[in-house]
C-alpha cells in the first residue's frame, strides 16, 4: 500500500552547468532535474523526465524500466530560474493489492 496519494508540487529552481538530481515522489518515482539546455532529443534522464526505475534481479538489459521522457525539452540555460510543475496521480491498488491503476505525472516546465 501506498503511504501518499495524489499530490500537485510547483516549484522553481536554478540549475548550474552539468547539474543532475531529480525529485522523488513516493521513494519510487523520480522527476529528474538536470541541466538539458539545448538537447534535441530528451530522455527520461533529462530535465522534466520520469525517470527509470531499476531492478537488479531483471537481466542486464532490462534493469532498466518504466521511464518516460519529455514531450519536448523546455529546459532553461543553467544559471536562469526555471519552473515546474507536477500532477502527480498515485498508481491505485485492489485490496489484494495488484495495481489497477497506472502511474499518471504530467510535467510543465
Amino acid at each position: 500500500m501506498n503511504e501518499y496519494g495524489d499530490v500537485a508540487v510547483e516549484l522553481d529552481y536554478l540549475t548550474a552547468k552539468g547539474t543532475n538530481s531529480g525529485i522523488y515522489l513516493q521513494g519510487n518515482y523520480e522527476i529528474q532535474i538536470d541541466d538539458a539546455w539545448g538537447l534535441k532529443n530528451a530522455t527520461s534522464s533529462n530535465n522534466g523526465g520520469i525517470y527509470q526505475r531499476w531492478d537488479d534481479s531483471k537481466p542486464e538489459a532490462d534493469k532498466g524500466f518504466g521511464g518516460v521522457a519529455p514531450r519536448q525539452n523546455a529546459s532553461k540555460a543553467p544559471g536562469l530560474w526555471q519552473h515546474i510543475k507536477i500532477i502527480f496521480q498515485a498508481p491505485k491498488f485492489d485490496a489484494s493489492g495488484k495495481k489497477h491503476k497506472m502511474l499518471k505525472s504530467s510535467v510543465q516546465n
